[in-house]
């Protein structure tokens, strides 16, 4: 969500954000999805490939980025961050 808020989007409404790991959702209207378990999403982090989906609310465009491994201190960094 951090990095959503600072990708520079014009009008951001951040009560319009989804974000989901693999089928799973996190955040519903901007904040925890209420029925997010951290189980579900450690799930998701132990696949190989792993789909972060974020829908801002705003129409029907879409794009794709594919990216490849994080190195270990960076994943070690973020796994340990909550907010």
């Amino acid at each position: 969500m951090a990095a959503v808020g600072y990708a520079g989007i014009e009008d951001l409404e951040q009560t319009g954000i989804q974000l989901y790991l693999g089928d799973v959702r996190v955040v519903v209207k901007g904040g925890r999805d209420p029925d997010y378990r951290e189980e579900q999403g450690q799930a998701v982090m132990n696949e190989a490939e792993i789909a972060v989906r974020v829908e801002l609310g705003r129409g029907s465009a879409s794009t794709t980025v594919w990216t490849t491994d994080l190195s270990h201190e960076y994943v070690s960094i973020n796994a340990d961050y909550r907010s």
